[in-house]
């Protein structure tokens, strides 16, 4: 969808008709994984759902939160700097 959206801005828009607009399976194939590995947690539903939860959770909140931890990290260092080049005047 973000593909497409940047296509129409830069008046591609044969490239949004190019691009599939069917849902895919999932690639988070959990009980497959289970079964090929003997592990047995007990209902298979319930473990697959929470493991996609948890999964699209991390995916969705882990490039915010570098941005976050970086944008202060930055700050800081930069805070640092100035203090640094005001002691020496």
């Amino acid at each position: 969808m973000i593909f497409n959206a940047l296509d129409y801005v830069c008046g591609r828009e044969s490239m949004i008709r190019i691009r599939n607009r069917h849902l895919h399976k999932s690639r988070i194939n959990v009980r497959s994984y289970m079964k090929q590995h003997n592990i047995v947690w007990g209902d298979l539903d319930i473990i697959e759902n929470n493991i996609k939860l948890i999964t699209k959770v991390i995916a969705i909140a882990l490039a915010p939160l570098i941005l976050i931890v970086t944008g202060l990290w930055l700050a800081y260092r930069r805070k640092l700097r100035l203090r640094l080049i005001n002691e020496e005047i």
